[in-house]
């Protein structure tokens, strides 16, 4: 359900940053792991038949695993013997895997059955305004513009709608809600199918762990 995973997303990183800023009294902006949806989506619930409720479970559980490391002091003595190199290849990783993600959406690499992927068709308009936007905001950021992806996402958005490439919004407000995915957790199904979902959370784990890592001392 597309509406409750954006109302979370948007009130993990409310409820994160407000965290930070009182209790830790730090001027941090925080927000979910994006990284992680594709294969939530494609290689957790997908690849293994699995229903989200299953794959919310191995969050909520790796989550916990997560904070009780951070608690006792173990994820920062790991992210602290962790090579230089390692936590800068680590936070690469990270924009590699998600442009990747960018250009599959744009059209820019298509699937193929020889290379897995290929070069899709450049001539085709949402290219054209994929790579654009993206040498826009590479441009904005070099010359330190504030707000320079924001600017390139609108930028982008108003010429889709303007040429007719996407419908425009219904409203431009709208009630958040939950429904959907609040408290939808499977632990029955969690336990039985063990041998599938411990492995995931160990997944989910490794990635936040490291991730946190590459952005905290890879940058």
């Amino acid at each position: 359900p597309f509406r409750s995973v954006a109302s979370s997303t948007a009130l993990s990183a409310i409820v994160g940053s407000t965290f930070v800023g009182v209790v830790a009294n730090l001027p941090f902006g925080l927000g979910p792991g994006m990284g992680l949806n594709a294969y939530f989506a494609y290689g957790v619930c997908v690849a293994n038949g699995m229903t989200y409720d299953v794959a919310l479970t191995a969050v909520l559980i790796e989550g916990i695993v997560f904070a009780l490391l951070t608690i006792c002091g173990a994820s920062t003595f790991i992210q602290k013997i962790m090579p230089h190199n390692l936590k800068h290849a680590i936070t690469v990783g990270i924009g590699l895997f998600q442009a990747f993600i960018g250009f599959r959406m744009t059209g820019l690499v298509v699937p193929d059955e020889e290379t897995l992927v290929t070069l899709g068709n450049v001539k085709s308009i949402y290219v054209l305004i994929g790579v654009a936007t993206t040498i826009v905001i590479a441009v904005l950021t070099v010359r330190q513009v504030q707000g320079a992806m924001l600017i390139g996402v609108v930028a982008s958005s108003c010429i889709s709608w303007l040429t007719g490439l996407h419908p425009l919004p219904e409203r431009l407000v709208e009630m958040p809600t939950l429904d959907g995915t609040f408290l939808h957790f499977n632990f029955t199904e969690y336990i039985d199918r063990w041998h599938e979902t411990v492995p995931i959370t160990l997944a989910f784990l490794f990635v936040a762990l490291f991730d946190t890592a590459g952005v905290q001392f890879g940058a």
